[in-house]
């Protein structure tokens, strides 16, 4: 059966839009927000110029919109982290573990996302403002699941266990990835995996990896 033509346009438009946005993703990375205009975008998407006024009336409307998809995407590889973790079985260092190799994966997909997101934001209110909410979103789904673990709990507040929990891994892996000496990132990452897990919660970390920094 053939897709009717307004399904077939319908199509061709979230498959324009969405050119538009990893194109922006990728030049906002690259380059930072002050350095891309809508020309570039439009090129990289293999679009006209006037076609990306059909989709964002600028380029900080399409860069709203890289900040909501990107943060969806976030969250939704989170949930799916979170739901896949057995609580029962895992030691509480297990499951720092596994979401500071999460946060980590995320930043190492776009470094320069994460960092020309954090120069953004500190000069927009609504791009902050989202930035926030969506920091918000994630404490929430971590004092969730922290809470199911509350008797292993060494705090009870676990609200702001969630937002320690999301804040402290993101500045904390961003900052490991600014330095460049990548020979120090494994020994970092498992030291801030065995600071969180004593902080959190009170079972042993016998798993805890041995630190060996080079000399």
């Amino acid at each position: 059966m053939s897709i009717s033509v307004p399904k077939q346009r319908q199509k061709r438009a979230v498959e324009t839009k969405n050119r538009l946005l990893d194109a922006g993703l990728r030049i906002f990375g690259e380059q930072g927000y002050h350095a891309m205009n809508t020309k570039i975008v439009a090129k990289e998407a293999g679009v006209s110029i006037g076609n990306f006024y059909n989709y964002f009336r600028n380029k900080r409307e399409l860069i709203m919109e890289v900040f909501r998809r990107k943060y969806a995407e976030i969250t939704e590889q989170f949930m799916d982290l979170v739901s896949s973790l057995d609580l029962e079985q895992m030691s509480g260092h297990a499951i720092v573990g596994a979401l500071v190799d999460l946060v980590y994966a995320i930043h190492m997909e776009n470094p320069g996302f994460h960092e020309q997101t954090a120069r953004f934001k500190s000069a927009d209110q609504e791009a902050k403002a989202l930035f926030e909410g969506f920091y918000a979103n994630l404490a929430r789904m971590c004092m969730g699941y922290i809470a199911s673990e509350g008797s292993c709990l060494r705090v009870q507040d676990t609200e702001a266990v969630g937002r320690f929990l999301v804040l402290t891994l993101d500045n904390l892996v961003e900052r490991i990835l600014s330095d460049n000496r990548e020979e120090l990132h494994k020994p970092l990452l498992a030291e801030l995996q065995d600071m969180m897990a004593r902080y959190l919660f009170k079972d042993d970390i016998s798993g805890a990896v041995e630190l060996s920094f080079p000399s």
